[in-house]
């Protein structure tokens, strides 16, 4: 029944690769029938997606699917794909186009699911999440995507500090990458705003 079900919905997605009737009913079998070797045939089916289009939000929603289902106590003891690996190819991909808004979305929900559990993990990959950053920022100072993920990651840093003193070097900060950020895009200029406000994004 699951094999037919992903033909008949893979089909589906040949025709309309953003319907989301076919992505929900793939997840549905999948939940109820899938194994792990099915649920790693869909690692690669989810990918070659993304191969094709970078922007397809259902394909990564389909990616974050699987990476909860594979948290869950049947398959978490497996280890077939930790958050390290899915943060490493996840800024791999925002590596190779850094305005996919969709690519840092997913990036975004890697960092908050990796803060649950495993402590160790969790601070490598901040660690490695900081030191991303501050490349793209390099790479790409007229990147709004990155600015934005910077803004959002320094907020975090804002409302964690308590030292007053490091905590006006953060704001000096965010303030710079606000205005650069207005400067790309004024009429954003309320979501950047917005973001200084109540932050978001990483909880590393």
């Amino acid at each position: 029944v699951l094999a037919t079900e992903l033909e008949f919905t893979k089909a589906c997605l040949e025709v309309d690769a953003k319907n989301y009737h076919a992505w929900g009913h793939r997840q549905a079998m999948l939940r109820a029938f899938g194994g792990l070797e099915d649920l790693v045939g869909e690692f690669a089916f989810v990918t070659a997606m993304l191969e094709r289009d970078m922007m397809n939000n259902s394909a990564w929603s389909q990616r974050a699917f699987l990476m909860e289902l594979l948290a869950t106590p049947a398959f978490q003891a497996t280890g077939v794909r930790t958050w390290g690996q899915e943060f490493d190819e996840t800024i791999r991909w925002i590596e190779r186009w850094v305005e996919n808004e969709a690519s840092w979305a997913y990036l975004f929900f890697v960092l908050r699911s990796s803060s649950v559990g495993d402590v160790g993990q969790s601070r490598a990959i901040g660690v490695a999440y900081a030191a991303f950053l501050a490349r793209m920022l390099k790479a790409h100072p007229t990147s709004v995507e990155a600015g934005e993920a910077a803004l959002k990651y320094y907020k975090q840093l804002w409302d964690r500090e308590r030292d007053e003193g490091k905590r006006e070097k953060l704001t000096d900060m965010m303030r710079m990458i606000r205005d650069r950020l207005v400067a790309l895009d004024s009429r954003r200029t309320h979501r950047w705003d917005m973001n200084l406000v109540s932050g978001g994004g990483f909880r590393g």
